[in-house]
């Protein structure tokens, strides 16, 4: 058997309960009764349902939902985890350990003008703050997505789970480069 709650409306009328209401200058006084009452009113005959009842067949089993950002990363902290992804992808800028699954980027890429290049694409320097902010990358160390800190040389490897973390931001500020 499976605790489900009570079918919305079956056998029940309720209505909602409200403050009372005063005129705002108050000549009226204050109308200390609701007008809809607070509890389930029974219909005539009828035995009153609880609030809970069991189920004779248990429900459908459901995927757990997943946290949306469970490690809450601020935005500059998602943007920059995003974007070390998408180099992670990228085999002519990174280096795959099969043994752990950890994935070094070589390099981090800089800003020219209002924009970077990561991989094949193009991002706004302001998106791609993160890459130079020290703080960025002992937040992502101390959460576990990445091993190390980014190093002057401009490398920082990617833990295993710093690389399937769902930042929500894959193809939300990306665009193929024109040059």
């Amino acid at each position: 058997m499976t605790l489900c709650s009570a079918p919305p409306n079956e056998g029940h009328d309720r209505g909602v309960a409200q403050p009372g209401s005063a005129f705002v200058w108050g000549t009226r006084g204050r109308w200390f009764e609701p007008s809809h009452p607070d509890q389930l009113r029974q219909a005539s005959g009828e035995n009153q349902m609880p609030a809970f009842y069991f189920a004779q067949e248990p429900l459908e089993e459901s995927k757990p939902m997943q946290k949306k950002n469970p490690l809450k990363l601020n935005k500059l902290q998602l943007r920059t985890l995003a974007l070390a992804q998408v180099l992670a992808r990228d085999p002519a800028g990174a280096i795959t350990d099969a043994e752990t699954g950890e994935v070094t980027l070589t390099r981090l890429p800089h800003a020219h003008g209002n924009h970077v290049h990561v991989g094949a694409f193009v991002v706004s320097s302001k998106d791609a703050s993160g890459f130079d902010n020290p703080a960025v990358w002992v937040a992502l160390k101390r959460k576990g997505l990445v091993r190390e800190e980014a190093r002057p040389g401009g490398q920082v490897t990617l833990m295993p789970q710093g690389l399937e973390y769902d930042t929500g931001l894959g193809d939300k500020f990306l665009e193929p480069s024109d040059h």
